[in-house]
């Protein structure tokens, strides 16, 4: 008799995250009447502007029948496309634009309705957790490009060079990143980019923390704006629920070539049927409505968090701070501890009640990931329990080394 086990399907074996121990863990000690907090998200930990409840409470109050068309509400595609192509030098109309539920969809459909077995995904590192999962799913082969701190763990041309072959389909760069806060520079993408012209790959730039960028020398710049050819081959990522604080209502979306965006179209209408009506009139809100004043201060208050975390960061026994340029997240180099990311995350987890992301799960052991897009009160409290521990473990390392 056959073993039903025995599955062959691209999508079968997709890796389970390592940190989903972790936060069973945490989910574990909560229950347990502990008050664990975590510095582990990808989304902020804000209230979403009251202007945009209030415009989707109104729209559910008016009660209108019916979904969303697959591709996404028209009136949200147009308005997207005019953001892009205004505030983002994006070539695109409507055509190009997909709504998805959510971000990570619309990373798994745009890697997916391109890639397959016999494909090379180029992935510089560290980086998302899903990033290799979604690879892996679509039966193509992940090729891990190492980026170094020194160069603010933005892609080297040289090093993206050397790795090209002849099954190259896709570079994927997420500026600005998560976890590293990387901001990647025009000079470099514009560099990246004439490789991927050279070389006919395409490019999946995921910007959906666009909103986030800390340095005042530092602008987001968007890959498919650098030329007609970048364009063309590019596809642009991004998303509300970082951005416009909309946690509760997953949206993201895609601006592809139309040969693309309609092949994403297809698959999402096979696997999910798009984002629900009420999240993306929730998105056109955040667009049209009367609400950039208060999420303007919001970023605002993420980026005066960025700036005392990182103060704060810099005097932990140990700990080696690298500063990110945007983003919503931080890398933090642990080689001093003597012991492994998950160890480390795991012991400041049980002993401080404090979650973090072990680096080797972004691609990068050695380091851990910590985000700082929660309210200032809640950060402070972490980055205490965050010295306490680090505090306590480089003493007691350097005591059995008989250093003191």
């Amino acid at each position: 008799m056959k073993d039903l086990r025995n599955a062959v399907g691209a999508m079968c074996a997709v890796p389970m995250p390592g940190v989903t121990a972790l936060h069973a863990l945490a989910g574990e000690l909560r229950a347990a009447g502990r008050s664990v907090r975590s510095l582990a998200f990808e989304i902020p930990r804000f209230e979403p502007p009251a202007g945009l409840l209030d415009s989707c409470i109104e729209w559910l109050r008016q009660g209108e029948p019916g979904g969303a068309p697959a591709a996404g509400l028209p009136e949200l595609r147009r308005a997207l496309a005019e953001k892009l192509s205004r505030d983002c030098k994006v070539p695109c109309t409507a055509l190009n634009l997909v709504v998805t539920p959510g971000e990570r969809f619309a990373r798994f459909a745009a890697i997916a309705a391109l890639c397959g077995p016999g494909d090379e995904v180029i992935l510089p590192v560290p980086c998302r957790m899903e990033y290799r999962a979604l690879v892996h799913a679509a039966g193509a082969t992940c090729v891990e490009l190492r980026t170094r701190p020194q160069e603010g763990f933005e892609l080297e041309p040289g090093l993206l060079e050397a790795a090209v072959t002849g099954r190259t389909r896709l570079l994927i760069l997420n500026t600005p990143s998560w976890p590293a806060g990387t901001v990647y520079r025009r000079e470099t993408l514009e560099a990246l980019a004439a490789i991927a012209v050279r070389h006919n790959f395409m490019v999946l730039s995921d910007e959906c923390l666009a909103s986030f960028v800390g340095e005042p020398d530092r602008a987001h710049v968007s890959f498919a704006s650098l030329s007609d050819e970048a364009a063309n081959r590019c596809i642009t990522l991004g998303g509300f629920s970082a951005g416009c604080f909309m946690e509760n209502h997953p949206v993201g979306f895609v601006a592809a070539p139309e040969w693309l965006s309609g092949r994403i179209i297809a698959l999402q209408q096979l696997v999910s049927g798009g984002a629900s009506a009420l999240d993306q009139h929730c998105a056109l809100a955040a667009l049209t409505a009367p609400v950039q004043q208060e999420m303007a201060e919001l970023r605002r208050a993420i980026v005066e968090n960025r700036e005392w975390f990182c103060r704060s960061l810099e005097t932990v026994s140990g700990l080696e701070l690298f500063r990110p340029a945007g983003g919503l997240s931080l890398l933090c180099g642990i080689a001093g501890f003597g012991m492994d990311s998950d160890l480390f995350c795991e012991r400041l987890l049980r002993e401080e009640l404090l979650e973090a992301v072990p680096g080797r799960e972004l691609g990068a052991e050695g380091y851990i990931g910590l985000s700082f897009a929660c309210p200032a009160s809640w950060l402070k409290d972490a980055a205490g329990s965050l010295a306490a521990f680090c505090g306590k473990i480089f003493r007691s390392g350097l005591n059995k080394e008989g250093c003191v």
